[in-house]
């Protein structure tokens, strides 16, 4: 509790981070997904005409 008096002068630095952290746990899971995408399309290439098809 002794950091409190500080955390209102950190507000807007507690919200950068947060966002920072956000924005790496969606590169993180993109970044996974897509690899994991390219493996699964790499066995399976209609796979991605079916995804191109419900995307369009």
């Amino acid at each position: 509790m002794q950091a409190a008096p500080a955390f209102d002068g950190l507000s807007c630095l507690s919200v950068t981070q947060v966002l920072d952290v956000v924005f790496q746990a969606w590169v993180f899971v993109f970044g996974f997904g897509f690899i994991a995408l390219v493996c699964v399309l790499d066995l399976n290439p209609l796979l991605l005409l079916l995804m191109l098809d419900q995307a369009g």
